[in-house]
């Protein structure tokens, strides 16, 4: 081990300090990889994650499905995104106060409904203003899911 500029040897991190730790925990990404808790978590962010960043295209389609123009569904795009910011601390905050796996739960269901809604709006050609609202919505149910699932990773 290197030398500080004292010449004396640094000390270890608290977290290294005990060698019952280092035995118990394999080093690196292999033992990452290898833990059932990493992998259960890997795996549902991602598939929480996966629909929301492909709902995005999904409502400029929708948009243009609904009105025949690309620019609004753009618009819709980015009024849910601008939304999905403005609500997020606000969500956070409420998934704290609460159980979060069961906030996390009721946010994916809820944005879901939300989805199937909009495009049983679409197909019916409902009005713009109907789909701006049903945006704002799916902002709502949408913004803690990115937040939750991180903080799931450190709950025991």
């Amino acid at each position: 081990m290197a030398r500080d500029s004292t010449g004396s040897e640094p000390s270890q991190p608290p977290l290294a300090a005990s060698a019952a730790a280092l035995v118990s925990v394999p080093d690196g990404i292999g033992g990452l990889v290898t833990q059932r808790a990493w992998q259960r978590w890997t795996l549902s962010s991602f598939l929480a994650r996966l629909p929301i960043s492909m709902s995005l295209l999904g409502l400029v389609l929708a948009g243009q499905a609904a009105t025949g123009s690309l620019a609004t569904g753009a618009r819709l795009a980015g009024f849910t995104t601008l939304c999905a910011g403005l609500i997020g601390p606000l969500r956070g905050r409420l998934l704290d106060r609460g159980e979060l796996r069961a906030g996390l739960q009721r946010s994916c269901f809820v944005y879901c409904g939300l989805l199937t809604l909009f495009a049983v709006c679409v197909h019916f050609k409902a009005d713009v203003l109907v789909l701006y609202a049903l945006c704002a919505t799916i902002a709502y149910a949408v913004c803690g899911i990115w937040g939750g699932f991180r903080a799931l990773l450190v709950v025991r």
